[in-house]
């Protein structure tokens, strides 16, 4: 086994983005339960993750985690978004965690890779600059998490009445990336594995659970999760703000099925020579 990355120490080998996109949306009315697959602003959801972290000069190669019967229709619209860089798609798992699980082992069986860099696909607003932080802290400290501050005051139940009101200033809402250590973050998910934790909805929570450390990096609450259908419309709105614009070859309203390719928008993609 590898030896695990001291604090401070940077591993030599690729950065690799999973973007998990296997998940089905149970909030989502009925026919659009795939919400990564919907359109938001001429495009699927999904690629906006991946065409961030294809502009993100960290990212050496991407891994897509996708249902079964979507393994086709992914590789196609990859191909045509023409990303400038190594991506695979593979099946995922019945639960976020055996998605990840199955990206790790993969990766962790090539012996190239040092960091991972794990995304929610229904996290369509996330951007280079995060996704920069987030590696950079990963590989200085071996993991590295985002999260937007908690504005809202949160209340403990217990029985029905409440039993306590938390300290707001050291409350943050979970987000993703996260970013990891192949070797610490392929540790927890065994460790997991062997301790019968499979339902685990957050790889922070795992590298936790083993007693690793995390830190943490502050994140917009714009860095959203698409969860109920008027979600669409609030990321419809920042995405039209940051002047994203997409060209939809079927139909453009936020939230219908993307039957057909949409024209990608590609960010463009900073190389590490500079040019």
């Amino acid at each position: 086994m590898r030896r695990p990355t001291a604090k401070g120490e940077t591993r030599s080998g690729k950065t690799v983005g999973v973007i998990l996109g296997a998940g089905k949306g149970t909030r989502m009315p009925p026919g659009r339960e795939w919400k990564q697959f919907l359109c938001l602003e001429g495009k699927p959801i999904f690629l906006y993750s991946i065409e961030a972290f294809a502009a993100s000069p960290s990212v050496d190669e991407i891994v897509a985690v996708v249902p079964p019967g979507m393994v086709e229709r992914t590789k196609m619209l990859l191909l045509r978004a023409s990303l400038d860089l190594p991506w695979r798609v593979m099946v995922g798992g019945r639960k976020r965690q055996d998605s990840a699980f199955k990206a790790l082992q993969w990766l962790s069986a090539r012996g190239d890779v040092a960091y991972v860099a794990i995304h929610d696909a229904a996290r369509p607003l996330v951007t280079v600059e995060i996704l920069e932080k987030a590696i950079a802290e990963a590989k200085q400290y071996g993991a590295a998490a985002v999260a937007a501050k908690t504005t809202d005051t949160v209340l403990e139940i217990e029985g029905g009445f409440i039993r306590s009101i938390p300290n707001r200033s050291v409350l943050f809402n979970a987000q993703t990336p996260q970013a990891f250590s192949l070797d610490l973050i392929w540790k927890a998910h065994e460790l997991a594995r062997r301790d019968g934790v499979i339902d685990a909805t957050d790889d922070v929570q795992l590298v936790l659970r083993a007693g690793g450390k995390v830190r943490l990096v502050e994140s917009p609450p714009e860095n959203m999760k698409i969860t109920v259908e008027r979600d669409l419309d609030f990321a419809s709105l920042i995405l039209k703000e940051r002047l994203w614009h997409g060209h939809l070859a079927h139909d453009s309203r936020a939230g219908s099925p993307c039957h057909l390719v949409c024209e990608p928008v590609r960010q463009r993609r900073t190389r590490r020579d500079g040019k």
